[in-house]
């Protein structure tokens, strides 16, 4: 009886426990805060575009050339690299070859041969004939990358316009539009946390790559009603979609819509105060 009394106990005991630390797991507070993680997807523009500050430092020179008269130019590095190698000086060292008689002779030596000297310039002048042009003109075929380039409407094409930042977007059933948020459960680390975000929302193995390990801002959401809580801190971190890896289908447990948004698009969807929050944090792109 006294035994069986122990093991009762014991089992009670173990009971509390475990739900102690279940609690703990599903519940991480830091001063009275519930802290969240927040992942902000980027996908790079497909097609390069002279970038603000270089366009304008190429007009500034070309207007102070023209006041200036001044005609000295500086060629490109490429293009020093090019005149530099073509002059290279064969060595002045000599080998010394025993001739027929004992003597040694001297020959000068060079770096190569004639015969892979020839290669190189039969290389460097390789002209290969163009192909006879007919009067009859052919439409190019459209290919499946340049029709998801066109299509710049659907908000699920990843591909769309593709001069411009896309940032990934999703609307939760109960909630607005936001950025993936979910929240960090005791015991994880940040980027296990990210990765099972990942997981929850690609039903697949697609893995963005992380930028970095510290966030690169964090919010404050205070709570409306008078808690022992006193509200969210979220923390944003930052990702870079992979062009080599295929972006899986969207689990569609919590997620009511999403869409790869432009910074303006973007705008429109997300609370202002979130954006400002967010976008004034990014680096310049």
């Amino acid at each position: 009886m006294f035994y069986r009394s122990i093991y009762k106990l014991g089992q009670i005991c173990g009971n509390v426990l475990e739900n102690k630390t279940n609690s703990l797991k599903y519940l991480t507070e830091h001063d009275r805060w519930h802290i969240q993680i927040s992942l902000c997807i980027e996908r790079q523009p497909l097609e390069y575009q002279e970038p603000k500050f270089e366009r304008l430092f190429r007009e500034f020179q070309e207007q102070w050339l023209k006041s200036t008269g001044n005609s000295l130019k500086l060629p490109s590095l490429s293009t020093i690299e090019q005149k530099i190698s073509h002059k290279i000086v064969p060595t002045r060292e000599k080998i010394v070859k025993p001739s027929e008689d004992g003597s040694s002779s001297s020959e000068p030596y060079s770096s190569t041969s004639s015969s892979e000297l020839e290669s190189m310039l039969l290389g460097e002048f390789d002209i290969k004939a163009l192909p006879r042009r007919s009067r009859r003109t052919e439409k190019p075929k459209q290919s499946d990358y340049d029709k998801n380039l066109s299509n710049d409407d659907d908000m699920h094409n990843i591909k769309r316009h593709p001069k411009h930042w896309l940032f990934f977007a999703i609307k939760y059933k109960s909630g607005s539009w936001s950025l993936p948020t979910t929240n960090l459960y005791f015991g994880d680390s940040v980027r296990e946390t990210l990765i099972r975000l990942c997981e929850e929302l690609f039903s697949g193995t697609y893995r963005p790559y992380f930028l970095g390990y510290c966030p690169f801002t964090h919010q404050k959401i205070l709570h409306s009603n008078e808690s022992e809580i006193r509200g969210k801190k979220l923390f944003y971190y930052r990702a870079r979609h992979i062009p080599s890896q295929e972006l899986s289908k969207i689990s569609c447990g919590e997620i009511d819509e999403y869409a790869w948004c432009t910074v303006d698009e973007l705008k429109d969807r997300l609370d202002y105060l979130k954006y400002k929050k967010v976008f004034d944090s990014l680096p310049l792109m």
